[in-house]
């Protein structure tokens, strides 16, 4: 952001490690803030709905349904709109789980992951994906995977799909090293 959004000053630049910005002009403060992003793992059976993205970034590769929190929305009904609109498929809001919590530093996002079964196994190709399959874990080409620095989660989510029994996992995806690790809940207050 270079200029205030209140005012249309241009904002003073930006000094060291400060992530935000006050206007000369109006005296309103402009926050650089992380975004969220959220995910929606659907199953029916043992298979997990994947994209293969038709936009860019990373146009022609396989995804998970994701996107980006709009004003006003929950973790929960984000992702399962972005499924829909990525996927034509629906999961009850009020189904999903949370899976994962990670931070993306290097893109200055936050990471929700939660999973569900979809209500019908209905879905199709829309503009957001030129394709959509139900893949169980050997079907999926992990190298034409849109983006491989959070791919470890996807393989935790697969194995605990397999025996039935889901962790919470959260940790960070910082250019290349990650660090999940199961969150214990039975001890959380």
């Amino acid at each position: 952001m270079n200029y205030c959004s209140a005012c249309g000053n241009k904002l003073p630049s930006e000094a060291g490690q400060v992530h935000h910005r006050t206007c000369d002009g109006c005296g309103v403060t402009h926050f650089d803030k992380p975004t969220i992003q959220t995910s929606c793992i659907a199953t029916h059976g043992s298979k997990v709905l994947w994209i293969k993205r038709a936009t860019e970034p990373r146009k022609g590769c396989w995804a998970l349904p994701s996107g980006f929190l709009e004003p006003g929305e929950t973790p929960t009904v984000a992702a399962a709109r972005e499924l829909h609109e990525e996927t034509g498929a629906s999961v009850d809001p009020n189904s999903l789980q949370l899976f994962l919590i990670g931070a993306l530093p290097a893109m200055n996002q936050i990471y929700l992951v939660y999973r569900a079964p979809l209500q019908h196994p209905v879905f199709g190709p829309t503009a957001e994906a030129t394709d959509v399959r139900l893949l169980d874990y050997h079907e999926v080409n992990f190298d034409q995977y849109a983006y491989p620095d959070v791919v470890e989660g996807i393989h935790l989510f697969y194995r605990d799909h397999a025996r039935g029994d889901y962790g919470v996992y959260m940790g960070d995806y910082d250019q290349g090293a990650h660090t999940l690790r199961r969150i214990d809940l039975t001890n959380a207050s």
